[in-house]
């Protein structure tokens, strides 16, 4: 995740690293910070300039004067599970944060201006299933989440709509869905991958506001760029993928590019995360450590 003051965070394992413009690491782990866990899942940003951060056992907040909030538990703040996978912050500072539940659960829990915490799940709404994976939010408010059995948006009026996977274009029901992003046309783009052995994912789904949904399968012969594991569409309406053997970019134009560790300098590994600094600097997250793209002027 990028702040306002262009330092990038990066959530590992063993606790959260931030780089300064300037270069410099800074680390917070449980002996030397706020945070009750040190598996940091997600991470996000408000409009305050807090770092939200989605770990193994709650939710730890970090304010710009570096003081830390946790909530943890339903019995002493309200949230409803313990280990985060996504987190979302709005336009409104409400913070989502979703869980992917085998079994039933409160799957999708938000943090309200008031201080209280609203839980969803398929038995007090119609959240297509409990196993969330991914969160996005639109112009309109509504907040998309990719799960087991499709993508359940969430409006402001508090309806409910559902995309199964056969209404995205998808006839494997072994292929999963990840990560989603929203572009300036209000058009969904949205990761699939397979966590099965000789399975693989069909790409990226564009789900357009009219409901028709277009599926772009990377032109690669590795099944495994298929699996895409992160997305990011930035201000020119690219859809950057992060897959299982590297990263790769969809033009407007329909044009495909691709960098592995092969071909350039990308740390190797399946990348897991996207952000994008004030620069145009794309940061990438892999199992193999943090690296950053610089795109050429034109």
């Amino acid at each position: 995740a990028i702040d306002g003051q262009d330092r990038v965070w990066v959530g590992t394992s063993r606790g959260v690293s931030v780089l300064s413009p300037s270069g410099e690491w800074t680390s917070y782990q449980i002996a030397n910070s706020g945070l009750l866990d040190d598996r940091i899942n997600a991470l996000a940003i408000d409009g305050q300039d807090r770092v939200w951060m989605g770990t193994g056992y709650g939710v730890a907040v970090l304010a710009s004067d570096g003081t830390w909030k946790t909530y943890y538990t339903r019995d002493d703040t309200g949230l409803s599970n313990q280990t985060i996978e996504d987190l979302l912050v709005d336009s409104q500072d409400r913070v989502w944060t979703a869980k992917g539940c085998y079994d039933s659960c409160d799957a999708l829990s938000v943090l309200g201006s008031d201080g209280k915490w609203t839980t969803y799940n398929t038995k007090n709404s119609d959240l297509a299933n409990d196993m969330i994976h991914g969160l996005a939010m639109d112009k309109q408010g509504r907040v998309w989440m990719t799960t087991y059995d499709g993508v359940s948006v969430l409006a402001p009026n508090n309806q409910w709509t559902n995309y199964t996977k056969a209404d995205l274009g998808l006839t494997n029901d072994d292929v999963w869905l990840s990560d989603l992003d929203v572009d300036e046309q209000g058009r969904v783009w949205i990761g699939s991958y397979s966590p099965w052995t000789g399975s693989y994912g069909y790409g990226i789904i564009m789900l357009a506001p009219n409901g028709s949904s277009t599926v772009y399968t990377i032109d690669n012969p590795d099944p495994t760029s298929n699996d895409i594991l992160a997305l990011l569409i930035d201000e020119e309406g690219r859809v950057w993928a992060g897959t299982g053997v590297g990263l790769s970019v969809l033009s407007p134009d329909g044009r495909w590019e691709s960098y592995t560790y092969e071909n350039s300098d990308i740390p190797e590994g399946a990348i897991n995360s996207l952000a994008m600094d004030n620069s145009g600097r794309l940061w990438i997250g892999t199992d193999a450590g943090l690296g950053v793209f610089v795109q050429k002027a034109p």
